[in-house]
């Protein structure tokens, strides 16, 4: 979780370029925290990329919370 705290942070100071070449040198675990980042990342980059992320982090979660957090990141995308 702190890498991908490190990665967002990144994103914020430099971008999206490089926070996806910082991301793709480390090895994370599949989780809906790391495709909800794909999915940030790629927003402007590739909309539809990034609805296929956050449509992964989707299948990782249970809370009703969460799946209407996401819902309402890809809605942005439109």
């Amino acid at each position: 979780m702190i890498h991908l705290n490190r990665i967002y942070a990144i994103y914020k100071a430099y971008g999206n370029e490089e926070a996806l070449r910082e991301l793709g040198m480390l090895d994370f675990p599949k989780s809906c925290y790391y495709f909800s980042l794909l999915g940030e990342l790629y927003s402007k980059l590739d909309p539809m990329k990034s609805k296929e992320y956050y449509t992964q982090a989707i299948s990782y979660v249970t809370s009703p919370h969460e799946i209407n957090s996401i819902q309402n990141r890809m809605k942005k995308l439109l």
